[in-house]
């Protein structure tokens, strides 16, 4: 084989793999990773699953430490002034036993990420119909022009061969004149049609983060498959049923009585356990001349249950 004709062909095989057309399902891939709505939805998503451990740290011991290192000064009238330093720390832990409010925001935290998952699903059915509707328009636009670059060169042809015929004289000026005008009105729907195309693949541009350059086109035979089950009623009953949208509506009614009580709990009693335990440790000289030493350690150790009843909050509770 010529060398020359070998290192052509093996150049135009390359160009055809790195402009291979793109498919419905390579776009759609695209559009998940790129697409701004269905990338907010995810966020939102992702915010949601993290209100459920924000909800239960509310009935997670809580632990709370604090250090402190004083310089003290003390004038005292008849006796000598005292300048000493003080140090100390506290450490305390409360473990909620009882709280009504928190256990209800638990329950809620757990209906909103249903609900975030149904958001969810529902984003990515509705990106699936977008990228469709998107893929497709392309690919009609591109039959249009097609279509209008076809029938500019056959009206072409009609202009050509009336311009003969009227210098032969077997037609008139009109007819030169109607030809030209079709002629004309061709290449005006073919400019239309090519920026109809642009504005489609900007379109899906949007979607999929990057100029859609080609697309695969429909297959020749597309068989069409009816729905199963072949019922409508079948499927108005399957919608009321798993309705993404009824559900993240019945989520939300569910989190909205849920609140109710959440504000009516506002009047139960709380109920927690505490354990505080305090070091500190001071001068001697600050008891006093009469006592002496190098200083003074004292510590604290405190466990216990707490009850809390609300008896007046200003009203907030009953608004």
């Amino acid at each position: 084989m010529n060398p020359k004709r070998l290192v052509a062909l093996l150049a135009s095989a390359g160009l055809a793999l790195t402009a291979q057309a793109a498919d419905l399902i390579g776009v759609y891939r695209d559009a998940l990773a790129s697409d701004p709505v269905y990338q907010a939805a995810r966020a939102q998503h992702q915010a949601s699953i993290e209100r459920l451990p924000q909800a239960r740290a509310g009935y997670l011991p809580l632990v709370t430490g604090s250090a402190g290192a004083y310089r003290n000064y003390n004038e005292r009238d008849g006796a000598e002034d005292l300048d000493y330093s003080t140090r100390g720390f506290n450490l305390t832990l409360s473990q909620p036993i009882f709280r009504m409010q928190n256990w209800i925001a638990i329950s809620q935290a757990e209906k909103q990420i249903v609900q975030a998952e149904a958001t969810l699903t529902t984003a990515g059915q509705d990106l699936i119909v977008r990228v469709a509707q998107a893929y497709f328009d392309v690919l009609l636009a591109q039959d249009n022009v097609a279509l209008s670059d076809a029938q500019k060169r056959a009206i072409s042809e009609q202009l050509a061969q009336a311009k003969r015929n009227f210098e032969v004289g077997t037609a008139t000026i009109v007819d030169t004149l109607e030809a030209q005008a079709r002629y004309d009105q061709a290449v005006a729907k073919e400019v239309l049609d090519a920026n109809d195309l642009e504005v489609k693949k900007r379109a899906l541009q949007q979607l999929i983060g990057k100029f859609p350059e080609a697309l695969k086109p429909l297959g020749d035979k597309l068989e069409l498959q009816r729905p199963k089950p072949d019922n409508i009623d079948e499927w108005v009953k399957a919608a009321s049923d798993s309705s993404l949208a009824v559900l993240v509506a019945k989520a939300a009614y569910e989190i909205a009585a849920q609140e109710v009580d959440r504000a009516q709990a506002g009047h139960y009693p709380t109920v927690d356990l505490s354990a505080t335990y305090n070091y500190n440790r001071n001068p001697a000289s600050s008891l006093g001349e009469a006592f002496t030493g190098a200083s003074i350690t004292s510590k604290n150790a405190q466990v216990g249950v707490v009850l809390s009843v609300p008896i007046f909050a200003g009203g907030g509770t009953q608004s």
